[in-house]
């Protein structure tokens, strides 16, 4: 048998075998969640007529549930509800992976210093709150066609004055650089 030889090194048998995993640990930190689904929990006075599911989507409360139905490494499906207010739309990037949804924690505001830092990402389950919807989609099966396309339209760039983490650091008290515990 080859890997028996006395004229070969069978160092290659470990290193193979503590190397098939990276391509599976690569598509899991580089891709967000494919969502399938989504749901939206709509108040009593949404339900009402489709004037009002219209006039709801075009200004969607941020307490508002949304339920995604998404895949992810797993090969069944899961769901997440999470707060209308607490998304923001992303660019798909080599940091940011491959989404375009992303759901910022409730706190998000206190780790925001780490933001930037890949480690913090990695280790916070960044990735576990990044999802993607693909937009090119054309099944709408909604009672009133583009609800979900206005909803989309309503949820903030990161970075824009609506995102909420910038809301966030808003409200943060500001210090005075030099006078450590004085705050305005």
């Amino acid at each position: 048998m080859f890997y028996m030889s006395p004229d070969h090194s069978n160092w290659w048998i470990p290193a193979l075998i503590l190397a098939s995993p990276i391509p599976l640990l690569v598509m899991l930190f580089t891709t967000g969640p494919f969502i399938h689904s989504i749901q939206v929990k709509l108040p009593a006075s949404a339900r009402t007529s489709k004037e009002a599911l219209k006039a709801f989507a075009e200004r969607p409360n941020a307490d508002t549930i949304l339920r995604f139905h998404y895949m992810k490494l797993w090969p069944w499906p899961t769901s997440k509800e999470i707060p209308f207010g607490r998304l923001r739309r992303i660019k798909p990037s080599l940091k940011a992976g491959w989404a375009n949804l992303e759901w910022v924690s409730e706190n998000a505001a206190e780790h925001s210093k780490y933001q930037d830092k890949l480690w913090y990402e990695m280790a916070q389950g960044a990735f576990q709150r990044k999802y993607y919807v693909n937009r090119d989609q054309k099944t709408d099966r909604g009672a009133v066609p583009g609800v979900w396309n206005e909803m989309w339209k309503q949820i903030p760039m990161k970075g824009s004055r609506e995102d909420p983490m910038v809301a966030a650091r808003s409200r943060r008290p500001v210090t005075l650089s030099g006078r450590p515990g004085k705050k305005l």
